[in-house]
């Protein structure tokens, strides 16, 4: 299975590994807010169009491309947690991920 990492700084990596998933998780938080962040949160992405995001302060949304006007958070997530999520994304179990107690919000 494909997958992507973006960083905090906008910068993506293949098929990152667990410690690079760590580094990119770590590196977010001990980030100030800044007026000039470009990208706050750093973002998983995998080859199906889904994609869970995370900020600084662990609030973790997930984007799935079949339902493009929901959003789903779960929030204060710790570094544990965040990885967990990622590592199942990246391997692809959405059914697994879907059945987590999210938050559903519709925009628009």
């Amino acid at each position: 299975m494909s997958y992507q990492i973006t960083d905090s700084n906008g910068v993506t990596r293949l098929n990152p590994e667990h410690r690079t998933m760590l580094s990119v998780l770590q590196d977010l938080r001990k980030r100030h807010r800044d007026e000039n962040d470009t990208f706050p949160e750093a973002i998983l992405t995998h080859e199906s169009g889904w994609a869970i995001s995370v900020t600084r302060k662990g609030t973790v949304v997930l984007e799935i491309p079949d339902d493009p006007d929901s959003i789903y958070v779960l929030k204060k997530l710790d570094t544990d947690e965040v990885i967990n999520l990622w590592q199942q994304l990246a391997m692809g179990n959405l059914d697994r991920i879907r059945a987590l107690p999210w938050t559903k919000t519709t925009g628009g």
